[in-house]
C-alpha cells in the first residue's frame, strides 16, 4: 500500500501572496522552469529536486536542518546527497526562509 505524503506549506511571510507550487501542483505546469527553489529537504523535496534537475532545471534546495532527509540513515543520506549534487542539485542547508 502506497500511502504517500502531503506537502506542508511553511508559514513564511508573503508566501500566500505568490503562486507557489507543491508536489500536488508542480507537475501541472506547462513550461519547464529555468530555475526552481525547493523549500524543504525531506522525501518530497528530494524527489522533486532530482526530477527537475534531470529535466534540465537549475535546482536549489533550502532546509533549516544541517542535512537532507533527517529521519533517514545519515550514512545513506550522505551518499544520496552526494549523488544528487553530482546531478546538479545545489543545497543551502542550515538556512531559514524568512519571507518571500
Amino acid at each position: 500500500i502506497a500511502t504517500g505524503a502531503k506537502a506542508f506549506v511553511p508559514p513564511i511571510d508573503g508566501i500566500q501572496d505568490v503562486d507557489y507550487l507543491t508536489n500536488e501542483s508542480l507537475f501541472e505546469i506547462e513550461e519547464l522552469p529555468k530555475e526552481l527553489l525547493i523549500i524543504g529537504g525531506g522525501p518530497i523535496g528530494t524527489e522533486m529536486s532530482q526530477a527537475f534537475v534531470n529535466l534540465g532545471s537549475e535546482v536549489t534546495v533550502i532546509d533549516m536542518a544541517d542535512r537532507i532527509m533527517t529521519n533517514d540513515d545519515p550514512e545513506l543520506v550522505e551518499i544520496l546527497q552526494g549523488e544528487l549534487e553530482k546531478q546538479g542539485v545545489k543545497y543551502e542547508l542550515g538556512a531559514a526562509v524568512k519571507r518571500v
